[in-house]
């Protein structure tokens, strides 16, 4: 995959989470995707990856990714970047500073990511 299909594929993952059209991410989605996270140096699966963006979706609102940094790796990209957006319990501005790797494979139903690894500080999430 070169280049400009890596970050096409990450810009629309991005802007579907952004959305809160979880259809789209799922499209991004390999069947197979492993999505690690620092905190707990857990995976979690496609689903579970989906329901916790369900959760983000409804406890942020006006999301933005303001990305800082991205750069194309061999197998993906990495983008730093800070998820923006509004609490909707509180209407407070929200800021999540993150990092993460994306790795992405040519696949028979096109271009999908395979994992994700995930660098935030999980006491700056939503209540």
């Amino acid at each position: 995959m070169d280049a400009a299909a890596k970050f096409a594929l990450a810009d629309r993952l991005f802007a579907a989470v952004e959305a809160g059209d979880l259809e789209g991410v799922r499209d991004c989605y390999a069947p197979e995707l492993a999505v690690w996270h620092n905190f707990d140096q857990k995976e979690q699966t496609r689903d579970e990856s989906l329901q916790t963006l369900a959760w983000l979706c409804k406890v942020i609102d006006e999301r933005r990714y303001d990305i800082t940094r991205r750069e194309e790796l061999p197998d993906g990209i990495l983008q730093l970047h800070i998820l923006r957006g509004r609490a909707v319990k509180t209407g407070a501005p929200y800021a999540l500073p993150a990092a993460i790797v994306v790795t992405m494979a040519e696949t028979v139903d096109g271009n999908r990511i395979t994992r994700l690894d995930e660098y935030l500080d999980p006491g700056a999430a939503p209540k």
